[in-house]
């Protein structure tokens, strides 16, 4: 997973480039305060969200196709809405 963006943006982006299809389980360790976890489709399409309210932890996993992803961890209020 390679970290995409820069340091201005609010989000931390990680893009995962798959030859073939395999599972996918992202989560968010430590006290990060109330942050989402998207995964998004090489268009920037969110295809999956991970919004559990306060400091209940994030995570999203399930089972991907070859292609191109994006995992991005978003603070709660600039997160968009599917």
């Amino acid at each position: 997973m390679d970290q995409v963006g820069g340091a201005q943006d609010p989000a931390d982006v990680y893009r995962i480039d798959l030859a073939q299809g395999q599972p996918l389980r992202v989560a968010l360790q430590g006290d990060q305060g109330d942050v989402d976890l998207l995964l998004l489709d090489a268009q920037g399409n969110v295809i999956a969200q991970s919004v559990n309210g306060g400091l209940e932890v994030d995570s999203l996993e399930g089972e991907l196709a070859a292609g191109t992803y994006y995992v991005a961890a978003v603070p709660y209020a600039r997160a968009p809405t599917t």
